[in-house]
């Protein structure tokens, strides 16, 4: 289990994925009294027009005071747009982001890693090159993989739908109030927007965050 870890790094591709989908596993496992690092892969420099230097320095200092509101002991970012792009449509360097994921791994002395499942729970590339990379480094190393589980558009956006999952047994549950998740995301100024404010205040990722832990000899499934 997560919880069984005294020590978890938080894999993400965007500062603001970390409250927007997974704040009640991050609220839990600080208020059980385990260390919570954040390894952030890109620095959300994505605009339509190109990249901003401006976007991306606000975006970091955003992460940084979601990090305090949440207890988080660490916060690295990774700047190198060669390496990690924020863009949908652009290729992650696999081997340099699984080789910056070990290293903060061990300088943090880390017990375990949580990151996004296969599906990216709202199917973004970058999303995706989280767990892929993650995925390839637990096949490397043997370091202890959790995924925050990716549900369908209709039990993410409707209570009823999503009850079966309450019941599960073949996850670990997370729970926290929408108040708390929202006390969380809103140090994200920048990404404030009107399509925001509905899914925090209907999905499920604002309350409820179903784990589960990568086991290589059966597919992590």
């Amino acid at each position: 289990m997560l919880t069984d870890h005294e020590s978890i790094l938080v894999v993400f591709a965007h500062p603001d994925d970390e409250s927007f989908f997974w704040s009640p596993t991050i609220f839990n496992l600080i208020d059980r009294g385990i260390c919570v690092d954040f390894l952030c892969c890109t620095s959300g420099e994505y605009t339509q027009e190109g990249p901003s230097d401006e976007l991306a320095t606000t975006r970091a200092e955003e992460l940084k005071n979601t990090a305090n509101s949440f207890g988080v002991r660490n916060v690295d970012i990774i700047y190198d747009q060669s390496v990690c792009p924020d863009h949908p449509q652009k290729v992650w360097n696999r081997m340099r982001v699984c080789e910056t994921i070990q290293d903060t791994f061990l300088r943090n002395k880390n017990t375990a890693i949580l990151t996004f499942d296969e599906f990216g729970i709202s199917g973004h590339t970058n999303h995706i090159a989280c767990y892929n990379s993650c995925k390839f480094l637990t096949e490397e190393t043997k370091v202890p993989l959790f995924f925050v589980k990716s549900v369908g558009k209709l039990p993410k956006f409707c209570f009823f739908a999503y009850i079966p999952y309450l019941f599960s047994r073949r996850f670990e549950k997370f729970r926290c109030s929408h108040r708390r998740a929202w006390s969380a995301f809103s140090n994200h100024r920048s990404q404030l927007l009107w399509y925001r404010y509905l899914f925090f205040a209907f999905s499920s990722y604002s309350w409820h965050n179903l784990v589960f832990q990568y086991l290589p000899e059966d597919g992590g499934d």
